[in-house]
Order: structure tokens, then sequence, then C-alpha cells
């Protein structure tokens, strides 16, 4: 059993480049990215160009309990990189999923 806002689930969009696997990286926006999560991601492969697509955004009362809304975006940043992508960029918890 998971805290509540503990457990999440994500895509991991892939393709066959000329250099081997490449796959999308999106770094997460809004104020909840920094909190450790238990990630289940699902792979599909897909041929997209990373440069053409845009985070969505959501409302949130931020901080909690002021009574103002913010607009958030769902990611900040995006690219793509061959699998594995390079220790230094990335975190420690996801090099086992890359050793997958």
């Amino acid at each position: 059993m998971h805290a509540a806002g503990t457990l999440s689930a994500g895509l991991l969009l892939y393709r066959a480049g000329v250099g081997g696997v490449e796959v999308m990286l999106v770094h997460m926006g809004g104020p909840f990215w920094r909190r450790g999560k238990l990630v289940h991601a699902f792979a599909i492969e897909a041929d997209l160009d990373v440069s053409e697509i845009v985070s969505n955004t959501f409302a949130l009362e931020w901080p909690r309990g002021s009574g103002r809304t913010q607009e958030f975006r769902r990611w900040t940043e995006r690219r793509g990189s061959t699998c594995p992508p390079r220790a230094r960029s990335s975190s420690t918890a996801k090099r086992p999923f890359w050793r997958r």
C-alpha cells in the first residue's frame, strides 16, 4: 500500500535509431515532482519528433490553503536520448529500469 501521491504511472516512448534504441525523456513540472514516487512505466514504440510536442497544464491551489490558484506545466523539459542515458543524466532511482 502506498500513501497518496507516492504511486504514479507513465509512458516510455522508444524507437529504433541509428545509434541504438532511443527514448523520450521529460523533466516533470509542478510542485510535486521532487517527492519520491514508485512509477509503473509502460513502454510503447513510437516514432515521435520530440521537438514537436508540448506540455499541457493543470490548475492547483498553491501553496495549499492559500486560496491562490496557479497553472503548472506537466513537464518542463523534453529530449531524446539513446538508451540507456548517460549515468550523470539519469537519477539513481531510474538506473535499474534502464538495465532492463
